[in-house]
């Protein structure tokens, strides 16, 4: 099966030689500055009057002009929908008011309650902030229609300094004109006032949760404070132990009935939601379990197919994940979203059995799942913090005895292992350290930290899988052939970007672990748009990835559609390979350049200013850039024109080779001893070619013959063309032809000529017919003579004449000569 990669690198260089010779724009972009609308105002500024066929038509429009406002304003409905969210918005600002309060008071502050606030106050302030959007944009639109109905008014107020309009129109005609744009301005008010009522309700909510947000952050700082600080007494004390007394244990019950009855509650006011939610987790439990059967083993679906229960969990996982990033507006009880991470846990247990993990190492991250799950069913019951702090100390414990019986496991490992066994070993002895010593609050805080950022580790990773995985099932589920024959190259080049996506999503997250921002949603938008100022150019994570997404996403684009021209358009008009590549080359840069310009769309470049490349492209050409851009040129003659083609055979100078890639900048060819030639485009141009195979692949090959005087030519020219038509890869036409063409020194001179379909055939055609030929002469006593000289000696001394007779004297014994018996 052929598959159609192709090479990145040259996409590459033509896209960043794009970006280079447009990066001028950045800073002319950062420079420019709107216009002061004052400095358009001069000295020879003319008053402009109000024209007769203006005041003519306005009596015409002005009218349905009105009645086009009256109707908009009564179809406007965003605003009306405005005013009636705000009640239900405004009871849940007051709810999270009172629960703040309620924190503010309560002895036992805890950092998931106040993390919990945060996060409602984030929705409702982005729930706020969707809703003053239409409300700003109406007031602006409100305020620039009634300054234009304004003007109107005092154009027609001025009319009546020129004599000739009154005459015209006619004075009632004038006063109706009045009456009507006075009617427009008290409607616009009107409307106004309403939309600024709006507004200012949305504002003076803002007002509330501006004074929320503070508190909350006042109770952050009040929980890093406590936790750095001694809060209990000695875990090995007496004193510490007396907390436990025999209320505790009623307690604990009354607040899980508490919890229950909460959620029972919930589930009755949502049941809708619940049904809805079950129906869904059903539906995709049952379609991941009859993937199963339709899956190969190795595929990246195969360990989710296996569990389809924890496979939907997992799923509605990832669109938790996906809800914390971008909030909707739903509002999910605190007590659900804490019971979903305890059951996202125990799904990612048994998902953890049929990944790629040691049997150590799954071992381990199941024992801290359950530890994690256990102290979250702590928090979530609200239990006493005397029985937490218990469980946090002797689980750090037991995690101790654990560390301790692997350390002679560890002998023998990479240094690498072997210091992350360690640096996990300090870890409960911090913790342990810490409730000796009093420091409850930090104890528990490591502990839970510690756990988080293992285990939220173990989730990004298992939901990366899950994705590559359910992608990779649907691109082979499709329906298409050329996507279900290279789908595994495709998931191939799109998985570096789901990689950096889902570790955007791990730093997020260990950063609201670690307490550096207060929700998923702050951490996300912060840390993309961390970054560093250029001449007022922002770069930050989200330039670079949007810059990174246009770029590999143009090439990927690309890339299907040459695959798709290769594959499936182009060979049903039986072009020929090079036609087929010339063409998907030019629709390759065609992609990369529109792709370029949505880029630059996209960053904020005007089109005038891209007008500035020319003189960039100018200064650039006349100090070092004129070879480059002279090659590139020239590569665009040759894809348009096509002198040559990939695998056309070419000869230059003494080379000859076929062509296999036509760049922008050069040519590669290659020679028949697989030497790889780069030649610049330029000298293809320019120079002189010689094209085996431009037009037609058929060659002539010409084989030379040479025979002894005396032969019979006529013979020796049927053979010839006999030898011809018997091999199987001479063409029949142009037929075979042979030719006496001189008398040579030694010779007879003949030629053969045949045609062959194919150049590359041309030696192993010469070779077949100089064999034939030989057999056939031989086996005709026709001679092939060679070379023979005559030496006559015109006088020579006699004393050497009789030593050469004797060495030229015949040995009787053996049938050679003097000199030859000498020489053996």
């Amino acid at each position: 099966m052929k598959h159609y990669v192709f090479s990145v690198k040259p996409s590459l260089i033509f896209l960043f030689g794009l970006f280079m010779l447009m990066s001028p724009l950045v800073l002319t972009a950062a420079e420019e500055k709107p216009a002061d609308p004052a400095a358009k105002t001069g000295d020879n500024t003319v008053e402009q009057q109000t024209t007769l066929i203006n005041i003519y038509s306005w009596a015409t429009i002005l009218p349905k002009e009105l009645i086009d406002l009256q109707n908009e304003i009564a179809n406007e409905k965003k605003i009306k929908a405005v005013e009636d969210n705000l009640p239900a918005l405004s009871e849940e600002i007051a709810a999270i008011r009172k629960e703040t309060n309620a924190v503010q008071k309560s002895p036992e502050l805890q950092g998931q309650q106040v993390s919990s606030l945060q996060d409602r106050t984030q929705r409702a302030g982005a729930r706020l902030q969707n809703s003053s959007e239409p409300i700003t944009k109406r007031i602006t639109l409100l305020s620039e229609n009634r300054k234009q109905w304004i003007e109107k008014k005092d154009n027609i107020v001025n009319t009546k300094k020129q004599e000739e309009i009154p005459l015209i129109i006619g004075k009632d005609q004038h006063a109706k004109m009045l009456k009507t744009v006075d009617e427009a301005v008290q409607i616009i008010e009107e409307q106004l006032k309403i939309v600024l009522n709006v507004g200012k309700k949305i504002g003076d909510l803002q007002i509330v949760l501006y004074g929320i947000d503070s508190d909350l952050q006042a109770l952050e700082k009040t929980i890093r404070e406590t936790s750095i600080q001694k809060t209990a007494p000695s875990m090995l004390s007496s004193e510490f132990y007396s907390q436990i007394n025999r209320d505790i244990i009623p307690q604990s019950f009354h607040r899980t009935v508490i919890f229950f009855a909460d959620l029972l509650h919930n589930m009755r006011v949502n049941l809708n939601y619940v049904l809805l939610g079950s129906l869904a987790f059903g539906l995709i439990a049952f379609a991941a379990y009859k993937t199963k059967d339709s899956i190969s083993p190795e595929s990246r679906w195969a360990p989710f197919a296996k569990r389809p229960v924890a496979t939907a969990i997992f799923m509605g996982s990832s669109l938790n994940v996906i809800n914390n990033i971008f909030p909707l507006n739903a509002d999910i009880p605190e007590q659900w979203k804490a019971l979903f991470h305890i059951i996202t846990l125990f799904a990612v247990i048994r998902l953890t059995k049929h990944l790629p993990i040691d049997k150590p190492k799954r071992k381990l991250l199941t024992q801290l799942s359950l530890f994690l799950s256990v102290t979250m069913i702590f928090l979530l019951l609200d239990f006493p913090k005397v029985l937490l702090l218990l469980y946090v100390f002797f689980s750090s414990i037991l995690a101790l005895f654990y560390y301790l019986s692997r350390l002679r496991s560890m002998k023998g490992k990479e240094f690498s292992e072997v210091w992350q066994q360690k640096i996990w070993g300090i870890l409960p002895v911090i913790v342990i350290i810490s409730g000796i010593a009093g420091y409850s609050e930090f104890a528990v805080m490591t502990f839970l930290i510690c756990l988080w950022t293992i285990i939220a580790c173990l989730i990004v990773w298992v939901l990366y899988l899950f994705h590559l995985g359910i992608l990779e099932l649907i691109l082979s589920f499709l329906p298409i052939a050329l996507v279900h024959e290279n789908y595994k190259e495709m998931l191939e080049k799109v998985r570096p970007f789901i990689a950096w996506f889902h570790i955007l999503i791990l730093i997020t997250i260990q950063s609201v672990i670690w307490e550096i921002y207060p929700t998923i949603n702050e951490a996300f938008f912060k840390i993309l748009n961390f970054g560093f100022d250029i001449s007022g150019v922002h770069i930050s994570l989200k330039f670079i990835f949007t810059v990174g997404i246009i770029f590999y996403g143009a090439i990927l684009v690309s890339k299907m559609i040459q695959a798709v021209l290769l594959k499936k358009i182009l060979p049903r008009y039986k072009a020929e390979k090079g036609v087929q590549l010339s063409i998907t080359r030019l629709v390759h840069y065609a992609i990369l350049t529109v792709g370029f310009f949505v880029m630059l769309g996209v960053l904020g470049f005007q089109l005038n200013q891209i007008t500035l490349l020319g003189g960039a492209l100018g200064v650039g050409i006349g100090f070092g850039l004129q070879a480059i851009v002279n090659n590139f040129a020239s590569g665009l003659i040759l894809l348009f024109e096509r002198p040559i083609k990939v695998g056309d055979t070419i000869q230059i100078g003494s080379e000859l080779g076929e062509v296999k890639q036509l760049g922008l900048r050069a040519t590669v060819i290659q020679t028949f001893d697989n030497a790889e030639i780069v030649i610049p485009n330029s000298d293809l141009i320019t120079g002189q070619v010689t094209n085996w195979t431009l037009g037609d692949r058929r060659v002539r090959v010409k084989i030379p013959v040479g025979v002894a005087y005396g032969s019979d030519i006529a013979k020796v020219l049927d053979i010839l063309i006999s030898c011809g038509k018997a091999n199987p890869m001479v063409l029949n036409t142009p037929k075979v032809s042979a030719f006496f063409l001189a008398f040579g020194a030694s010779s007879l001179d003949f030629e053969l000529r045949v045609w062959i379909p194919e150049f590359l055939d041309k030696l192993q055609v010469l070779s077949d017919l100089n064999q034939d030929i030989e057999n056939e002469f031989s086996m005709n006593n026709i001679e092939i003579p060679f070379p023979q000289s005559d030496l006559h000696l015109r006088s020579i001394d006699d004393r050497a004449a009789e030593q050469l007779q004797g060495r030229l004297t015949v040995v009787p014994e053996s049938g050679l000569t003097t000199a030859q018996v000498e020489e053996k």
